[in-house]
């Protein structure tokens, strides 16, 4: 005889196990998420047969959307299918198709630096005009780093120093260049309008009344010769010393932190992506993730100890020695090789590994989240985590 009481306590019974099997699930698979690694990424690589340029050595984006790609060969432009080589609207000519520097403003304007020598804009108009010419009286020799500070002046690191163009007009500055180091000086302004430079080992900080740079901070000798700025999504301004990085500088305020984001530039060496991850080039070979890293309240981050996942295989790249690594504002990720360009996309969905059970599950996650997994008896555990930002 059917009996409705025994058969609805046994069915409360069974949603309750199956609402704390649930919850233990969730608790779990958020504890043993670790983030994002490199093979949750959608990955892809142009190269030659595909129309990519070789050598890029520069990678920027303009705010029309452009991305702009900087050669050994020549300046290209990238709209996600196709290359252009860059013709100027009033055909004036690249001072040299050898590009070392992309600098890209939000006014839409790009700053082109060159290996031999000179500095040119590309208007956001097209028009193409010249700041420092390609010759041996040129201030410009092997523009090698470049920053706007707050009062629209330009500072240019080259392998003669740091030089700085203001209203029109070029100046040397006798400062971290001329510290006892071969190597060109790094600059940055951080998110309080500060503006920094590093030579391998030390680090220097801009006095505006005084108009020099003061030593402000020793840093252990990089081996491989990897130095200089990045920025974390908090603001943070770190020192690169090699494998080790170093706060130098906090935002005054949050509102600092905001309005001081300046437009994503690229980097031989590292950045902060916008959640925080920590990527790095050649360390020592391919690309490296250290997940989160410029997320936690440490000031010191060891690359060795915080890498959570790397690619460093020949079949994985189209080079083990990328040049330079970007952001751009969709939050994609590119590399430029040798062979051409690569990028890394967040996938929308990534797995997370469950623990030891059988079945399907809807696992709730902070930020409006959620993943659904399932286990059998023949695969790994496994859970699909979907991604805050989905990929375009």
């Amino acid at each position: 005889m059917y009996d409705f009481h025994r058969t609805l306590a046994m069915t409360l019974r069974l949603w309750l196990y199956g609402a704390l099997a649930g919850l233990a699930v969730d608790h779990m698979a958020r504890g043993q998420d670790r983030g994002p690694a490199l093979e949750d990424y959608n990955h892809i690589i142009w190269t030659a047969k595909d129309g990519a340029p070789l050598e890029v050595n520069q990678i920027a984006q303009t705010p029309d959307g452009w991305l702009w790609i900087g050669t050994k060969n020549g300046l290209y432009r990238f709209d996600g299918l196709h290359f252009y080589p860059f013709v100027a609207a009033d055909g004036t000519r690249l001072l040299s198709t050898k590009i070392t520097k992309l600098l890209a403003e939000a006014d839409g304007n790009l700053t082109i630096g060159y290996e031999d020598g000179g500095l040119s804009v590309l208007r956001a108009d097209g028009r193409l005009e010249h700041l420092a010419p390609a010759t041996k009286e040129s201030p410009v020799h092997f523009a090698y780093d470049m920053v706007r500070d707050i009062d629209g002046s330009l500072w240019v690191t080259t392998t003669s120093g740091l030089l700085h163009l203001e209203h029109g007009r070029w100046s040397k500055v006798d400062a971290a260049s001329a510290s006892g180091s071969d190597m060109p000086p790094h600059v940055a302004l951080d998110s309080n309008g500060q503006l920094w430079a590093a030579i391998p080992g030390r680090v220097f900080r801009y006095d505006r009344a005084t108009r020099r740079f003061f030593a402000h901070l020793e840093l252990p000798e990089p081996g491989n010769s990897s130095y200089g700025f990045r920025r974390s999504p908090d603001g943070r301004l770190w020192a690169i010393a090699g494998h080790r990085y170093t706060v130098v500088s906090k935002p005054a305020s949050k509102a600092s932190t905001r309005s001081g984001s300046p437009v994503q530039e690229a980097h031989h060496y590292a950045l902060f992506d916008r959640a925080g991850n920590l990527w790095s080039l050649r360390c020592p070979t391919g690309v490296c993730l250290a997940a989160a890293a410029g997320s936690r309240a440490d000031d010191r981050i060891d690359l060795l100890a915080a890498t959570t996942s790397r690619m460093d295989r020949t079949w994985q790249l189209s080079s083990l020695a990328p040049n330079v690594i970007f952001e751009d504002r969709e939050g994609n990720i590119w590399l430029g090789t040798a062979a051409g360009i690569e990028r890394f996309r967040a996938n929308a969905l990534r797995p997370i590994r469950l623990p030891p059970t059988f079945g399907t599950y809807l696992c709730r996650a902070r930020r409006r989240r959620q993943g659904v997994g399932r286990r059998s008896p023949d695969r790994a555990r496994m859970a699909l985590r979907s991604d805050p930002t989905p990929s375009h």
